[in-house]
């Protein structure tokens, strides 16, 4: 096995939504609003999308705090306790699929990734997604749907792990697990929490394919495309 190795992170770098974001996060509280409907529970849009996005905000924190990963069962409880709803395993398992929908179905694949992941694949190096995932499951059926999942020689997700980038153990578990060596690979992400890997030894190139990078780790390079970018490693 290589011991080189070509990290790269999922949302905001290899996909990004179609719809703007804030779409996104009023289509994730309509399909919630579906699924309290399906169960007799009668609930405002504007009273769901509300108590979503302050259950998210508090929840970051303590992600951000902690760099442990909260998945989206956690999220899914929180919600329910500040809605005063009770929680049963049904229940929470349709709102796990109404809240991942806007992920697996409204988000659009990055120019030119196919043809850079088969290019690394040409010069030698593991390919591993590291990603902070509240479910790698659906994760998973995003990879599968763009056929990108055979790419990947590791899924490196938080919610699988525990850990979650910007905490170098997120990364050290990499390394470990695959035996790779830090100054022979790269990661690529567009926000600081993956520029984080240059702290270990990693080069670290930010995307700006989608947004333009705004971290205060400096990356080691910037990329405002796939095309080309393997003729950095």
């Amino acid at each position: 096995m290589s011991d080189k190795a070509l990290l790269v992170d999922f949302w905001g770098t290899l996909f990004y939504p179609k719809i703007s974001i804030e779409e996104y996060h009023h289509l994730r509280a309509e399909k919630l609003r579906e699924v309290f409907l399906k169960y007799g529970i009668t609930l405002d849009h504007d009273l769901i999308y509300a108590t979503y996005r302050e259950t998210r905000r508090e929840l970051d924190i303590l992600r951000k705090t902690s760099q442990v990963e909260i998945d989206v069962k956690g999220e899914i409880a929180l919600l329910l306790h500040k809605l005063q709803i009770p929680p049963s395993p049904e229940l929470i398992n349709d709102l796990v699929e109404a809240y991942l929908y806007p992920y697996v179905t409204t988000i659009d694949l990055a120019p030119g990734v196919k043809e850079f992941f088969t290019e690394v694949r040409e010069k030698g190096y593991l390919i591993v997604l590291a990603s902070n995932t509240m479910s790698g499951y659906h994760t998973i059926q995003v990879l599968r749907r763009y056929q990108l999942y055979n790419f990947f020689d590791y899924l490196a997700l938080s919610d699988k792990i525990g850990f979650r980038k910007p905490s170098l153990k997120f990364f050290s578990y990499i390394i470990f697990t695959l035996d790779v060596a830090p100054e022979k690979s790269f990661m690529v992400g567009d926000e600081e929490a993956d520029m984080s890997a240059k702290k270990l030894g990693f080069t670290t190139v930010a995307y700006e394919g989608f947004h333009k990078y705004e971290g205060e780790i400096k990356p080691n390079f910037y990329a405002s495309s796939f095309y080309n970018l393997a003729d950095l490693l």
